[in-house]
């Protein structure tokens, strides 16, 4: 929706929006067979020696995968997982002499992935006029989930804009822009980069599937468990932007234009840790994979502020359609402050309440950490351009900036640049070549400019230490 002009009337427009998203392209896993043998040829190539993964040498796995492929059709799902019988039933694992061996080839795909993730959004605006008033006022909401089968990260976002403008008198108008945007973003805190793990080691690696205990009871193993019962890590993300401005044409040639802008930042992160309990790697036995002392709440907030003003003025006129000038001069300034806070307390009472004043933990393991930031800049500035009939051109720049990064007696400077161009493809000799070069220019040009990027703790003063040479135990 655009924004109307002044006479138009009053246009409503909603746009809504529900979809299903897939995966562009997704990695898939030869069978387990080929995975263990290029493996093994590759480390023959360097050093000849075994392969493994954690015990598991793959040329004594390697016979297993070739039955277990002889005996399965396809790809294994997410079921229950069978245990060894005998050569000609070599179910989907082994424990060899109490070192497990798992072989089973796992449809990672299908397993973990979702063929497509819903994504849903409104999106309102209002705009028009009224008399020498035109406004435009939207809000947006949409939300999005990911294509993880197993405790799927979502998205939401809320947004808000509304822009005035008016016309004061014929020759000042005044205006505001304000928005808002509010992001939310819900996932799992597991204890593994999922995306990551899942096409890190082979499809055999990742049992992907459920375990039978003796007693009969059944348990999800290790990485679904892990992912199925991890806690939630929430980030909410808020941004209030609030501009207002005005243009005054004071004469023909002059005109005059400020603006100021305020600016919130917010960002809240709440997450914890949870234990885990299922089949574990080397057992039939259930077992906390991850354990309570390791459970954990965490926050993590940020909130920052931050206001900028402008203000120039410029003069542009032009005599006998020869020479032509154009002066500028303004000012303006920069403000910003942040304060951060995090803390982390390990072992929960209860770990459907993840709070900080619920955690037991030893204090020495404990984390507490705050810090704040404030800069400020300003600045003059004044620009001349001057050329005669588009061909000679001079341009003169001065700034004269100030920053508080730098020590006092050092906060200001001023930096000058300057140019000369000569713009040839406007001379009556080059006409005849405009067809080949349509604009050219020979242009030199010197200057200096200023750079406060130094960081916020360069010129802080500092407490010195010196070695006490004559004190001795």
């Amino acid at each position: 929706t655009k924004q109307a002009n002044k006479g138009d009337k009053i246009s409503i427009k909603y746009d809504g929006h529900l979809a299903w998203d897939n995966a562009t392209y997704l990695p898939d896993y030869p069978d387990v067979p080929t995975q263990l043998k290029s493996a093994m040829m590759a480390k023959a190539r360097t050093d000849g020696g075994s392969v493994e993964l954690f015990g598991m040498y793959f040329d004594k796995l390697l016979p297993y995968a070739e039955k277990w492929q002889e005996q399965n059709s396809g790809k294994k799902g997410y079921s229950l997982m069978r245990p060894y019988q005998s050569d000609s039933n070599v179910g989907d694992y082994y424990f060899l002499n109490g070192q497990p061996m798992y072989y089973a080839d796992y449809d990672i795909k299908k397993i973990w992935y979702d063929n497509a993730a819903p994504s849903l959004s409104h999106d309102l605006s209002i705009s028009g006029s009224s008399g020498k008033t035109v406004f435009y006022l939207s809000v947006g909401y949409d939300k999005k989930q990911d294509l993880m089968k197993f405790s799927p990260a979502q998205r939401e976002r809320y947004n808000a804009t509304l822009n005035l403008k008016t016309d004061v008198t014929d020759w000042l108008s005044v205006g505001a822009r304000v928005n808002f945007t509010r992001r939310h973003i819900g996932k799992a805190n597991s204890y593994n980069n999922i995306y990551q793990y899942l096409w890190r080691w082979g499809s055999f690696f990742i049992p992907s599937g459920i375990m039978q205990a003796s007693d009969g009871s059944q348990y999800d193993y290790r990485m679904i468990a892990m992912q199925k019962q991890a806690s939630r890590l929430y980030n909410v993300h808020d941004v209030f932007r609030m501009n207002a401005f005005a243009k005054a044409n004071i004469t023909k040639d002059l005109t005059l234009n400020a603006d100021y802008t305020y600016e919130i930042d917010n960002s809240n992160l709440s997450s914890s840790n949870h234990s885990v309990y299922g089949m574990n790697w080397s057992g039939v036995t259930p077992t906390y994979i991850v354990g309570t002392s390791t459970t954990n709440a965490t926050r993590d907030n940020t909130k920052a502020n931050r206001w900028t003003a402008n203000a120039y003025m410029n003069y542009n006129h032009s005599w006998k359609e020869a020479h032509n000038l154009n002066v500028m001069v303004g000012v303006n300034g920069e403000n910003y402050s942040s304060d951060y806070f995090y803390a982390n307390r390990t072992q929960l009472y209860d770990e459907e309440y993840p709070e900080l004043s619920l955690a037991y933990g030893d204090m020495t393991k404990a984390a507490i950490k705050s810090s704040t930031q404030n800069r400020a800049s300003a600045g003059y500035f004044g620009r001349i351009n001057y050329d005669y009939k588009g061909i000679y051109l001079l341009e003169l720049n001065g700034r004269y900036d100030g920053s508080s990064r730098f020590p006092e007696g050092d906060k200001w400077a001023f930096f000058p640049s300057g140019s000369v161009g000569y713009r040839f493809s406007e001379e009556p000799y080059w006409k005849n070549l405009n067809k080949y070069v349509s604009n050219g220019k020979l242009r030199m040009s010197y200057g200096e400019i200023g750079n406060e990027a130094v960081g916020d703790w360069m010129f802080i003063s500092r407490v010195s230490t010196i070695s006490p040479t004559d004190i001795t135990w």
